[in-house]
């Protein structure tokens, strides 16, 4: 399949510490979003499918189990702010990528409302 990464989106993290600020962007292939109901546009986030370098994962681990709000840009649309919620789940994984000395890895993170 030729092309394959233009349908790829990204998801971009970002924390403000008072002397520091962390910026993390990472693919994504899947996502399923909610619209949002309230006055703050923010929609709800049930499945997000990432991928990236090791330490690029192991923070959005955190921030999603943490449930930070991410910044998610799909093509052809705007961006899109959503969370998973409280509660979420992390699934990690690598994938060897021919070509490339280290695997890439991968991170399915899914909110409580899709588990239940």
């Amino acid at each position: 399949m030729q092309n394959a990464h233009e349908r790829f989106g990204s998801l971009e993290f970002i924390k403000r510490t008072k002397d520091t600020t962390t910026r993390v962007r990472v693919h994504i292939d899947r996502a399923v979003l909610e619209a949002s109901r309230d006055q703050r546009g923010q929609a709800s986030a049930h499945l997000i499918s990432m991928i990236g370098g090791d330490s690029e994962i192991g923070a959005l681990w955190a921030a999603v189990t943490d449930g930070a709000l991410f910044q998610i840009q799909l093509p052809e649309l705007p961006n899109i702010a959503a969370s998973l919620g409280p509660e979420a789940q992390c699934f990690r994984g690598s994938v060897m990528v021919p070509g490339r000395k280290r695997p890439a890895k991968h991170l399915v993170a899914v909110s409580l409302c899709l588990r239940n």
